[in-house]
């Protein structure tokens, strides 16, 4: 099963221009699709988690059946990861044209970090779903390396859970305060 990220369109067309406190404005379209963006990529990492924590090799009767239904996880694993990568970059290009206007500098540096960390963790994954997939390991090895994969994808749903939800509630008070000028 492959999962992508899908983004959402905004089928509201008001433009209602947000005053950010700086001589600049942005589009309240614009935070509604990142909040909506968001919403999808959380689905993405929920489904992400639910993929590999239902990932068991079936009982099989033979050691080689076992073991070839793990490499094949693996594969399957490491594509939806590089897909999770490509989209984090993505995301992360929206998010700063849109949060870099609103959110002051000390907030920038945290949100700079908190996606520092999100990466870190997905490379992570992505490194030992990568050397699981590089060599001959016997089915206590795959197994082994499974549930360190179970790890670092559950320390990566549990980030940007967290991260996508403060960002949410930073986006959301912009566009109540910008309904009530």
């Amino acid at each position: 099963m492959i999962l992508r990220i899908v983004t959402y369109g905004i089928s509201s067309g008001n433009i209602l221009k947000l005053k950010c406190g700086k001589k600049m404005s942005i589009d309240a379209i614009r935070v509604k699709q990142l909040l909506e963006e968001h919403k999808a990529i959380r689905v993405f990492v929920k489904r992400l988690r639910s993929l590999i924590d239902t990932m068991t090799p079936a009982n099989t009767t033979e050691l080689s059946d076992e073991i070839t239904v793990l490499q094949e996880i693996m594969r399957n694993l490491s594509v939806a990861l590089y897909h999770a990568k490509e989209a984090t970059l993505n995301h992360e290009n929206k998010d700063n044209e849109v949060l870099n206007i609103l959110i002051e500098k000390i907030d920038l540096l945290e949100k700079d970090k908190e996606h520092a960390i999100i990466k870190k963790a997905l490379d992570n994954a992505i490194m030992q779903v990568d050397l699981a997939n590089s060599e001959k390991w016997s089915i206590d090895e795959l197994k082994g390396l499974l549930r360190s994969i179970k790890e670092s994808v559950g320390t990566y749903h549990d980030l940007v859970m967290t991260h996508s939800l403060k960002e949410d509630a930073v986006l959301s008070k912009v566009l109540i305060e910008s309904k009530t000028k």
